[in-house]
């Protein structure tokens, strides 16, 4: 690439279990990533709190920034990261406290407390997303009944992407993808849904304004700047809850499936507009901010449940690559010998996962797996029969049949991942790009940059750029056969009939 013509931009994305600080340079032609810095994002339990080590990863990030722009100017920075988590901050400025984990515990009987005040059906109704324990509005509930003196200090509340781009910037807003992870915002508008606040008595004066994809938090302090080598950039609010990211990247169509794969599972579709009906409420759909539209979307537990288990064995000291747990799986294993539900509650906290699934498993009346290869085949097939399930009720709430999916993330390098889906699917499955979320990112960047000013042309951009593997359904019906013993054990029943 010419070094006349070239624009670079840093993506910052971090997921719940790794951050990247990524170079995104573009010829204007086609986009190629760099990884300037990759680092660990490890939670910290103190006490009976799990925290994220907010500190941790600001210092990360700035790694990043030296390593990436120490020789060439750089045109703009965006950062993006998982979704409803928060850091409260004070009038001068400082954290209240470290951002809690959506994993803490803290949450557990919050939602129906919330919903002796305001019915689940209303929230629904009012923020179009679904309803999970780890939502902000519950987050901010629970934080409200055990510790009420942070609201007492706080002024501000900023996600974490927003938190960090407050570090760079000293601005504090909200960029609206992240937010409406939140359960506080209008399904309708992108505004906060000040009316719902107030009813569940959080304070309404920490909510700041909104800004929107591709608008900027501002500049990095020159203080800042100076520090980390680089020139007062601009700090694009990209699409910054990295699913968001992420969907920009897959290039999905109307009438296809996107499946954002990391350590959660996020399969939706892109709408024209909010999904609230009761269908749609039934099955835990949620309408979450995109670009260019609504992410309709159900949430999976995801590769969690890999990762999880390979955590835990390695804990004597052997190292275990993902593709040496796949060969064990598919090679030194019988099919479907056991199915367990993703989603189920038991699997949400770190811990023993290989343990709870055996468990899960028994308690269904099945064999529980005792291999490694064992206990990955039951969460691949798992897997790739709640993307049915799940397929089959965007379907029905949308009354819209797919033709493919498009799987991007850190599932797109599992070839067996990508194939049961397809199978699991019956429809072709395009995998990539893997760093989808950095490309989606670096993508919005451009655009507020001008160098990207339409969706046409990022979209030609994409297609330049991204190097995708394309997986065709088997003939054989063996996921069809087994899709009625799932249903049964995770307690559901098939939408399309």
């Amino acid at each position: 690439m010419s070094k006349l013509t070239t624009r670079r931009v840093l993506a910052i994305d971090i997921g719940a279990s790794s951050g990247r600080v990524i170079l995104g340079l573009y010829d204007g032609t086609r986009i190629v990533l760099e990884e300037a810095h990759r680092f660990s994002n490890d939670p910290v339990q103190m006490g009976d709190i799990l925290y994220w080590d907010v500190l941790r990863l600001w210092h990360e990030v700035q790694q990043g920034i030296l390593r990436a722009g120490a020789h060439e100017k750089i045109d703009a920075i965006g950062i993006d990261t998982w979704g409803v988590d928060f850091g409260l901050i004070d009038a001068r400025g400082d954290l209240v406290e470290h951002p809690v984990h959506y994993r803490d515990p803290r949450t557990e009987g919050i939602p129906e407390e919330v919903y002796r005040q305001v019915s689940a059906e209303e929230l629904y109704t009012r923020t179009g997303l679904h309803a999970l324990r780890l939502n902000t509005l519950f987050q901010l509930r629970a934080l409200q009944s055990r510790k009420p003196e942070c609201f007492e200090r706080a002024s501000t509340l900023l996600f974490m992407p927003d938190l960090l781009a407050y570090f760079l910037t000293g601005r504090r807003a909200c960029e609206h993808t992240i937010a409406s992870t939140s359960q506080l915002l209008t399904a309708s508008e992108a505004k906060w849904d000040h009316s719902l606040i107030r009813r569940v008595g959080i304070p309404g004066h920490i909510f700041p304004e909104l800004l929107m994809p591709g608008e900027t938090y501002g500049t990095v302090r020159p203080q800042v700047a100076k520090s980390l080598g680089i020139g007062e950039a601009p700090v694009v609010a990209v699409a910054t809850h990295d699913t968001a990211s992420a969907v920009v990247a897959a290039g999905a169509e109307p009438g296809e499936l996107f499946l954002s794969s990391g350590t959660w599972s996020l399969l939706g579709t892109l709408q024209n507009k909010p999904c609230i009906s009761t269908t749609a409420r039934n099955f835990n759909l949620g309408n979450e901010a995109g670009v260019g539209g609504t992410m309709l979307l159900r949430n999976i537990m995801g590769l969690w449940l890999v990762q999880e288990s390979r955590r835990w064995w390695q804990r004597g000291g052997e190292q275990l690559s993902y593709p040496q747990l796949e060969s064990e799986a598919l090679n030194e294993t019988e099919p479907f010998a056991a199915l367990i539900s993703p989603n189920d509650p038991m699997f949400e906290a770190p811990g023993d996962m290989p343990d709870r699934i055996a468990r899960a498993c028994a308690a269904t009346g099945q064999a529980a797996p005792v291999t490694r290869g064992q206990v990955m085949r039951s969460i691949y097939e798992s897997l790739a029969l709640q993307y049915r399930l799940s397929a089959a009720q965007l379907q029905a709430a949308t009354n819209q049949k797919f033709s493919m999916l498009r799987l991007v993330g850190g599932g797109a390098q599992s070839q067996l991942l990508c194939q049961m889906a397809a199978d699991a699917l019956r429809m072709p499955v395009e995998a990539g790009p893997v760093e989808a979320t950095a490309l989606g990112n670096t993508l919005m960047q451009l655009a507020s940059l001008g160098v990207l000013p339409s969706a046409a042309a990022r979209s030609a951009a994409l297609k330049a750029s991204a190097g995708n593997q394309r997986y065709e359904p088997n003939q054989s019906n063996a996921f069809d056969a087994v899709y009625p013993r799932f249903l049964q054990v995770t307690g559901q029943t098939d939408p399309l009939r």
